[in-house]
């Protein structure tokens, strides 16, 4: 969902903070995908390092989503109160950094409870529900300006849509873990 608001009405938003033509604001707002491979290759590394001490992937992907949440909050407030546009560039950048960031140890997590027969329906049907958010996130968030002339409602239900995402992620199995390295998987039979 994130990603589909950022990705579709970044440029939108960059124009209404001053920056003066389509292609420059869109040419900044790329920098949501410039923020993927050091978000994603960091988050690796540092999920593994934190599996190794004995943190469980889901305890880094939510915290990783907590603030991505937080840093959606801010920007609705930096729409709101039209913070300058080097601000606004920087917060693009983190909040590409922090939504890529969640998918190294998701990934991961997946390939740890997930038996392998079944891992490219796990991995299919994950996606599918994240491309879900893609789809809707850019309607939402038309709608919303539409109706407020502001995109910082887009913000602020991206955020709540992170917060439900985070308490319904919290749900799923395994449970919490931060103590003593367990096995990453049962052992097979084959």
């Amino acid at each position: 969902y994130t990603l589909g608001f950022m990705g579709t009405w970044a440029p939108a938003i960059l124009m209404e903070m001053g920056v003066k033509g389509l292609g420059q604001s869109a040419l900044y707002a790329g920098l949501l995908g410039l923020a993927a491979p050091p978000g994603l290759f960091v988050s690796g590394l540092l999920s593994d390092r934190l599996r190794r001490r004995g943190v469980g992937r889901k305890a880094v992907i939510i915290g990783w989503l907590f603030t991505l949440m937080v840093l959606m909050v801010v920007m609705g407030l930096a729409i709101t109160y039209r913070v300058s546009f080097w601000w606004m560039v920087i917060l693009i950048f983190a909040l590409g950094f922090l939504e890529w960031a969640a998918n190294a140890p998701l990934f991961a997590l997946v390939a740890e409870i997930i038996p392998p027969e079944m891992q490219g329906t796990a991995y299919g049907l994950g996606n599918c529900i994240m491309f879900v958010g893609f789809i809707i996130a850019p309607a939402i968030t038309g709608w919303l300006k539409d109706a407020t002339g502001s995109f910082a409602p887009g913000a602020y239900v991206t955020a709540a849509v992170i917060l439900l995402g985070i308490v319904c992620f919290g749900a799923v199995r395994p449970r919490f873990r931060i103590g003593p390295e367990l096995p990453l998987r049962p052992s097979s039979p084959h």
